[in-house]
C-alpha cells in the first residue's frame, strides 16, 4: 500500500508539473496543491462541483421514526469511529434514536466490535440505497452528519442541502468553502464537541429549521451547469 501511495504521489506531481493549466474542485484544494507542490496560484483555477440529488423524486425505504444519517465510506479519513463514538451518549439517553449509514459497504468485523462495545449495534443499520432511496434518507433525516478529517470538495454536503438536509460538519479542509452557514460545524478531533452540537440540533427544531433554509439558498450556488461553463473557460 505504501509503494502503491508513493507512486501515485510521484505521477501526481509529474502531472501537475507537465500540465498547462490546472482545475482544482475547492479553493482549499487549489490552496494544498499550490503548498504542496509549490506551484504558483496563476496556474490554478477552482471549479466547484455540484449535485442533482435535490431534483430526483424519492423512493421511500423502510427507516426508523427517528435517526441521524451518515453517507459513503467510512475508512481512515472518514472519521466514522468519532461519528458513532459521538452520537452513541445520545442514543443511550434517546431509545428511540438511530444511525443509519448509507452506502460504504457492510460494516466490518472491527465496526461490528466497536458498535457492540458501546452497546448501540441494535440501532446502527446501514443499507445500500438507490440515489431516489438516498434522497428519502436525506429528506427524513433528523440530521446529516459529515465528520471527515479531509475532503477535497464534500458532494454529500450539496446532496443534504438539496434535500432539505440539517447538516453537522467538520470544520476543517473545504467542508466550510462548501456549507457556508448553512451547517453547524464541530472539531473533528473533539468526540464531546460533536456530542454537543448534536444535542443542539437535535433539541432545537427552530434552530434545524434555520438550517434547512439556509441550505436551500447555499445549494443554489452550485451547478453542473457553471461547473461546465466554468471548465470550458
Amino acid at each position: 500500500k505504501f509503494v502503491a501511495e508513493k507512486k501515485t504521489l510521484e505521477r501526481k506531481r509529474y502531472l501537475v508539473d507537465r500540465a498547462s493549466h490546472i482545475i482544482a474542485i475547492s479553493q482549499s484544494t487549489a490552496d494544498d496543491l499550490c503548498e504542496l507542490y509549490g506551484i504558483s496560484s496563476d496556474k490554478v483555477s477552482v471549479v466547484h462541483l455540484a449535485s442533482s440529488l435535490g431534483e430526483i423524486r424519492p423512493s421511500p425505504v423502510p427507516v426508523p421514526r427517528t435517526y441521524l444519517l451518515f453517507v459513503g465510506g467510512r475508512g481512515g479519513y472518514k472519521n466514522f469511529r468519532l461519528f458513532v463514538e459521538g452520537a452513541a451518549e445520545l442514543l443511550t439517553s434517546d431509545q428511540n434514536l438511530n444511525i443509519l449509514c448509507a452506502g460504504g459497504g457492510a460494516f466490518t468485523p472491527t465496526e461490528r466490535n466497536l458498535l457492540d462495545s458501546l452497546r448501540i449495534a441494535d440501532r446502527v443499520r446501514q443499507m445500500a440505497v438507490s440515489d431516489a432511496q438516498l434522497a428519502f434518507l436525506y429528506r427524513n433525516a433528523l440530521a446529516f452528519i459529515f465528520p471527515s478529517i479531509y475532503e477535497g470538495f464534500g458532494i454529500p454536503l450539496l446532496e443534504a442541502m438539496s434535500c432539505g438536509c440539517p447538516i453537522l460538519s467538520s470544520n476543517t479542509s473545504s467542508l466550510p468553502e462548501v456549507a457556508g452557514k448553512a451547517a453547524i460545524y464541530f472539531d473533528p478531533t473533539s468526540k464531546d464537541d460533536l456530542t454537543q452540537k448534536l444535542s443542539s440540533v437535535i433539541e432545537d427544531r427552530a434552530l434545524s429549521t434555520r438550517l434547512v433554509g439556509l441550505g436551500n439558498e447555499r445549494s443554489k450556488h452550485f451547478s453542473w451547469h457553471r461547473c461546465a461553463e466554468e471548465t470550458l473557460q
